[in-house]
Order: structure tokens, then sequence, then C-alpha cells
């Protein structure tokens, strides 16, 4: 049986993309993102994506994105000044964008939602429909 290397993660990224070129002239791409455990540790795994996927990467990605990352787990090795390092990181070969397009940063509001404005006329007949229902999460008895 062949061996099975696959790893799927969804986090957000915490620095922007690094685009370099390849000694054969690829394009490559670097970037961490940072993924949640359930128990609310934190593991920073760095990923690489290679050629037409580093573009991409490199033209839609930025920090704070959330995105959902697939690929092959690679750990590589070298010696620096007498002391072996390594590497671990993911080699990307699928990227999807979960952060919404039109993704704006959370209010510092504590407020759940948008009030209307004071001065609102009369409700009309979907607002008239709600009328009694608590406005915010805090109020709703659950």
């Amino acid at each position: 049986m062949k061996d099975f290397n696959r790893i799927t993660v969804t986090g957000n990224l915490t620095r922007d993309v690094e685009e370099k070129m390849t000694a054969e002239g690829d394009r490559v791409t670097h970037f961490t993102v940072a993924v949640n455990s359930y128990n609310d540790k934190v593991s920073f795994l760095n990923v690489a994506a290679f050629r037409k996927l580093a573009e991409i990467a490199s033209q839609y990605l930025s920090k704070g994105k959330k995105v959902l990352v697939s690929g092959r787990l690679e750990i590589s090795s070298w010696t620096k000044d007498g002391e072996k390092k390594y590497k671990t990181e993911i080699i990307a070969d699928e990227i999807q964008i979960l952060t919404p397009r039109d993704y704006a940063p959370e209010p510092t509001s504590k407020s759940a939602f948008v009030q209307p404005p004071p001065n609102n006329p009369k409700p009309t007949q979907d607002q008239a429909e709600f009328e009694g229902m608590p406005e915010a999460f805090g109020e709703i008895p659950f």
C-alpha cells in the first residue's frame, strides 16, 4: 500500500504573502496560517504554494484572511553553522479563501445589531411582524 501524506487546515493568515522565484524560474509564495485547536491552543503552520497557485495566492491573500489550505506535509533539513535545522511546511495544491469578498473588520462597538435611525417613520410590514421581539442577543431567554 502506498503511503498517504495529506493535510487540510483552516485558519487565518498571520502575515502578508511573500513571493519569490525558485532557481528554476518558478514562482513560489510563502505564508503562515494560524490554526485554532479545540483546546484553545494555536498552531502556526508555514505554507508554500508554487507556480499558478503561487500567483493567485499573491494576488488575493493578505494578513487576516481566513483560508482553507490542502496539500502535503514536507519536512526539510539543512545544516547551518554546524547546527542541523528543520522546517515543516504544507506544500499547497489547493487554497480556498473563506473570507467573504465584502468583508470589513468588525466594528469596535459592542452592539450586535445596527440600530435604525432614531426618527424612523411608520414601520414597514416586515418591521411590524417583528415588533415585540428582543432587539439584541442578550435579551433572548436561552
